[in-house]
């Protein structure tokens, strides 16, 4: 199936508040980075060491430090950006996204292929995916993420950011109704409230998206109510504004209750 040329902004942001968070949920919320490639990035070493004292062999260790090599290319910065500017001006950088894209699903396909089986294949696969997604590959994408879900158990905490990416699939393909599935699977299998109030975001802006604002506003203020310390919560926040300003009628909860307010005296 040929899908339509998406720009990567287009894809990896299919809404303009969306904010892609990784499955290490509480650090990645810490620095709101982008899924997938960013996360590369920050949490490599952590994950191929993690990898690395799992399967305790060579054969592990070798399989860590081909993913690891892999991951390495997440640091090259893009030509023009501010990473690019920040350092040193003679290293070596990518011409545009694109190519940092492709050069990146190129190396995470040789570690799938030559160390297949392993646990750094499997991890693998799941940044494979990301790549194909930033490239607008969304069937090649989604077989990833698909595959990666069906191979990883329950408590591999990347299942977070698989599940999120198989959503942003579905989204950039139109199919809303099942990226809500997934995001409400995601919300099931998240261990902690960053996770579930990020699935909870991410289902109440597609409500939105389908033109069910009232019932994307009760969503937005449940969210708010549930997980109030999460990030997720001032994304909501900021998203009931907008509803109000366009006229959809606010859950209760999210009115202000202006006789309480005239009435109770200033606290000392």
């Amino acid at each position: 199936m040929s899908t339509e040329k998406i720009s990567r902004k287009e894809i990896r942001n299919p809404d303009p508040f969306v904010r892609v968070t990784s499955a290490f949920w509480a650090k990645a919320m810490e620095h709101q980075k982008v899924i997938g490639l960013a996360l590369l990035g920050a949490f490599a070493l952590f994950i191929v060491a993690a990898l690395i004292v799992r399967t305790g062999q060579s054969k592990g260790r070798e399989a860590g430090g081909a993913l690891a090599s892999a991951l390495a290319l997440a640091h090259r910065p893009v030509e023009g950006t501010l990473d690019a500017l920040q350092q040193d001006p003679t290293a070596e950088k990518f011409k545009t996204f694109k190519e940092k894209n492709e050069a990146l699903a190129k190396a995470l396909e040789e570690v799938r292929t030559q160390h297949a089986g392993s646990p750094a294949a499997r991890t693998s696969t799941l940044f494979w995916a990301d790549a194909q997604f930033q490239l607008g590959k969304l069937d090649e994408a989604a077989k990833g993420y698909d595959q990666f879900l069906a191979e990883a158990p329950a408590s591999d905490p990347l299942r977070m950011l698989a599940l999120e990416g198989r959503g942003y699939v579905y989204e950039a393909k139109k199919e809303l109704d099942k990226a809500i599935e997934t995001f409400e699977k995601m919300s099931r299998e998240a261990a902690g409230e960053p996770g579930k109030a990020r699935a909870a975001y991410h289902k109440a802006r597609l409500l939105e998206a389908q033109g069910k604002k009232p019932e994307a506003a009760a969503a937005f203020q449940k969210l708010k109510d549930e997980f109030k310390e999460a990030p997720a919560a001032r994304e909501a926040e900021e998203r009931l504004a907008l509803l109000a300003m366009q006229g959809v009628p606010m859950p209760e909860k999210a009115k202000p209750d202006s006789k309480t307010t005239a009435e109770e005296p200033p606290k000392k």
